[in-house]
């Protein structure tokens, strides 16, 4: 490539994936390697700073585009490539990245950014919580994906670290599954974190679907006794 030249790379993403490259912008030569179906980013190692690079995206639907995006951070949790904070609860310690979760909360980002303990060591600590409840807000962050079982414990993480969609998302999941032996608890939580929108927005339906069924009421009353 000549001092001044341009090298023009393009990415075909169907019928079938191509790689091509060109000197004039007009033939494309495509490159000897096969590729499968996927969400690829582009990604360049450049050795000289006197480099222009444009990108044209010419081939993926926005939808295409936003796939990809959904997908960098969901590498970043399975791969944990980079990180460099850690959440710890308990016995159980989590690598993180701090660009994630001051995204997330911005109680976290308060933190981090701090000149306290946490700032300094990038070190988040929670206290009084479950660390697989924990696992899964931080799961949600990274991947937006929550397991139904955690709706419950993770519900006060939300609150307690101002994520509205977890809050709002917890609250709908704990409308679904209610039984004999979840529904003390569920309404116990709910009504702690009643004062916040998102759970007021739910807690008629969740009255609703007790009310219609006398062994979720009779197994509420007896745990009530019970306390």
């Amino acid at each position: 490539l000549p001092v001044g030249g341009q090298l023009h790379i393009r990415y075909v993403p169907k019928p079938q994936p191509e790689l091509a490259v060109s000197l004039d912008g007009k033939t494309f030569t495509p490159v000897p390697a096969e590729l499968k179906h996927a969400n690829y980013v582009p990604c360049l190692s450049l050795l000289n700073s006197d480099v222009t690079v444009q990108i044209e995206d010419l081939g993926a639907s926005q939808c295409d585009a936003s796939e990809g995006r959904k997908l960098i951070p969901e590498r970043l949790w399975q791969d944990r490539l980079f990180t460099d904070c850690t959440v710890t609860c308990g016995s159980s310690e989590f690598h993180c990245h701090r660009a994630v979760l001051a995204n997330a909360s911005a109680v976290w980002r308060t933190a981090l950014e701090s000149s306290f303990r946490e700032g300094r060591e990038a070190k988040l600590r929670i206290e009084n919580a479950d660390p697989c409840a924990v696992e899964a807000v931080l799961r949600y962050v990274y991947t937006r994906e929550f397991e139904l079982d955690y709706a419950a414990a993770a519900l006060g993480l939300a609150h307690r670290y101002e994520m509205s969609s977890l809050v709002s998302l917890c609250a709908q999941q704990m409308l679904e599954g209610v039984t004999e032996e979840n529904v003390a608890k569920r309404a116990s939580t709910m009504n702690v974190y009643l004062e916040h929108e998102e759970v007021a927005k739910v807690w008629p339906e969740f009255l609703k679907i007790i009310g219609q069924d006398p062994s979720l009421i009779a197994a509420l009353i007896v745990k009530v006794r019970c306390a």
